[in-house]
């Protein structure tokens, strides 16, 4: 009897048991004001494509790189179904529970894009996905809900939350939260699956699955009036009614199970994020494009904007097109095998192999290290300084040969130690006798061992706009956290940047030889339209001198266009006397006796490609004693088709 009793007592305390709920899609029902969304906001912070999104993605994947691991490895892989693999997808995310909130939303406010996305999939019979997958990196092991905003949490800074950014390294990339809006952007159905795995402890391994929709207001039968959010997990049996219903993440071996279905499984040993992108639809895009068109564009935008961070092993990226489960395609992302990146990628493991050295000139070929500095204003808030000024090195190569079809030609290339590039402005009013080249600025903690660099980094990073492609002293970051001075020090670092880049690939123009300065003022080239018209061309003279031989005296220069256009143009070299009527002449007597001046046809992009003299310019010559009273002028008529 004692023992019944006892039996019956511990079972009162026993919680029911309840059936394992199967995961679903719960939305967050419409709030008491009546206050509706038309979707998420943030999508309409960046107006960019591919490009932003590589940019976004992987830059959070080196943010939240393991502070064990070495580098950084990533994959973007599109994935195509059909068949029993869409079949089996489909039933992995509760295709059906999400379906219905799809076809809710009001076609006036949003829906018709997912409309026309659920069309072309059941038209196609095919559904496309992309995979951004990191290894090596923390994954999302934080808790299901914020305990306080102070804590740090990047799974709800994710999956959850809106504008909040929970970077735990001070040298992370983005500050702003507002990247993983693209993420929603590229998928017709405005749905992203993420699956971690993560540690729990130094031993000890967790995957994790959930998904989260992001869509207009909308009210269906089973849901009622919702916000538009939703969230893709197992329902929380905490919850007290219909409304207060809310998913959580699936972990352990059901995440497992769901990944396979949901093609974002990996090793067990490896940790990481997998993002699914559902239903691949680029934004902006009139026609859709082929996996491989769009694998090979994100090719090319790693390579743009990750040069520094591949070159320098932080970073490994594939790209890859799978099949229903087949590898179709498997390329690694390499700037060495990249025609217009592999002469950046030599610069910069030459300055970091201790290979460059200053100079003040170079030779088409050459490369050469210069030093320029930055000021930086007093930081007033946590890791407060004064204010210093940090020497940042610039890199610069002189192209030559097949180096100068580079599409990276004459471009300051600049990125902090993350190695993402930050803009790639050019340098103004060059001179005419500039010659193409490189330039790399490697700013911050990029620069290696420099004192100041970690207030460079922070200074830099706060700098920087949600799309991260300058360095600006408007944002909030810079208002809020550093001393007046901002916009001077970073137009001062920018002049010094380009004056030192000037300084090395430009040619010292020649005083003119041995001709007297009176006839050397006089000898002009160049002229304009008239009626002040902007001129179509440019010209400067790189030398003028005397043969003592002869008594004739020789002219070259250089012509560059001004205007934009892309008709060919020509140059026609004519030579005269002031007060001379027979110009004409004058041309003849210099064909006949110099057999230098005459008509070159150009390519459209203005630069004066082998010319008719021996400098790469125009040339010519005129049998004429320079005595007093001589030639009082000299005309380099320019004319355009």
């Amino acid at each position: 009897m004692a023992s019944a009793a006892l039996e019956k007592a511990l079972s009162d305390d026993l919680p029911e048991m309840t059936p394992h709920p199967d995961p679903t899609w719960i939305f967050d029902p419409a709030p008491p004001s009546g206050s509706r969304e038309g979707g998420n906001a943030a999508e309409y912070s960046f107006t960019g494509g591919i490009d932003s999104l590589v940019r976004e993605t992987l830059q959070n994947s080196m943010d939240a790189k393991r502070p064990d691991a070495g580098q950084v490895d990533a994959v973007f892989r599109v994935v195509e179904l059909d068949g029993d693999h869409l079949r089996r997808f489909k039933d992995g995310m509760a295709w059906d529970s999400l379906e219905d909130n799809l076809r809710a939303v009001p076609t006036s406010r949003g829906g018709l894009g997912i409309e026309q996305a659920l069309q072309s999939i059941e038209e196609q019979k095919m559904l496309r996905l992309l995979v951004i997958e990191d290894r090596n990196t923390r994954g999302l092991p934080e808790s299901e809900f914020r305990s306080d905003d102070d804590s740090p949490n990047s799974y709800c800074a994710l999956v959850r939350d809106t504008l909040y950014s929970d970077k735990q390294d001070k040298d992370a990339g983005g500050s702003y939260g507002l990247g993983k809006s693209l993420l929603w952007a590229f998928s017709g159905i405005k749905s992203v699956l993420f699956a971690s795995r993560h540690q729990l402890s130094a031993r000890t391994l967790e995957s994790r699955l959930v998904g989260r929709t992001s869509l207009p207001y909308h009210s269906t039968e089973e849901d009622g009036a919702c916000t538009g959010k939703g969230w893709f997990g197992l329902p929380d049996l905490r919850a007290q009614d219909a409304s207060s219903r809310v998913a959580v993440s699936i972990r352990g071996e059901d995440a497992d199970a769901k990944a396979e279905d949901l093609h974002v499984s990996r090793r067990p040993e490896e940790t990481g994020l997998s993002i699914v992108i559902v239903g691949l639809r680029e934004p902006g895009e009139e026609e859709e494009r082929s996996s491989d068109a769009i694998l090979d564009e994100i090719k090319d935008e790693v390579l743009t904007s990750f040069w520094p961070a591949l070159t320098r092993k932080k970073l490994t990226v594939r790209v890859e097109l799978d099949r229903n489960g087949t590898t179709r395609r498997s390329e690694a992302v390499d700037p060495d095998e990249s025609g217009n990146h592999k002469v950046a990628a030599d610069l910069l493991r030459a300055f970091d192999e201790g290979h460059l050295a200053e100079s003040t000139g170079l030779e088409p070929g050459g490369s050469a290290v210069c030093h320029v500095d930055l000021r930086i204003p007093g930081r007033k808030v946590e890791r407060e300084h004064d204010a210093m000024t940090v020497r940042i090195p610039v890199l610069v190569h002189l192209l030559e040969g097949d180096e100068q079809e580079c599409t990276l030609r004459d471009q300051i290339i600049r990125f902090r130690s993350r190695g993402m590039v930050v803009g790639r402005p050019k340098v103004g009013s060059l001179s005419l006798t500039s010659r193409p080249y490189i330039a790399v600025v490697a700013a911050g903690k990029a620069a290696g061992d420099i004192d100041g660099a970690a207030e460079c980094e922070q200074f830099l990073r706060c700098a920087e706009p949600p799309a991260h492609d300058q360095w600006t002293s408007t944002t909030g970051y810079i208002k809020q956290q550093y001393r007046t001075g901002a916009r001077k020090a970073l137009e001062d670092f920018k002049k010094a940047c380009d004056g030192a880049v000037r300084e090395l690939v430009g040619i010292k123009e020649e005083s003119g030889g041995k001709l007297p300065q009176r006839l050397l003022a006089k000898l002009r080239f160049g002229s304009s339209d008239g009626g002040g018209k902007p001129r179509f061309m440019s010209t400067s003279r790189e030398s003028a001198e005397l043969d003592a031989g002869t008594g004739a005296w020789n002219f070259s220069g250089r012509c560059k266009r001004t205007q934009p256009g892309g008709k060919s143009w020509t140059i026609d070299v004519r030579v005269g006397l002031a007060g001379d009527a027979g110009i004409d002449d004058q041309i003849t007597k210099a064909h006949e006796q110099r057999g230098a001046v005459g008509m070159e046809r150009l390519d459209p992009r203005g630069f004066v490609v082998g010319g008719v003299g021996e400098t790469g310019g125009f040339g010519g010559g005129l049998d004429v004693v320079p005595e007093l009273g001589g030639p009082e002028r000299s005309v380099v008529g320019i004319e355009h088709d």
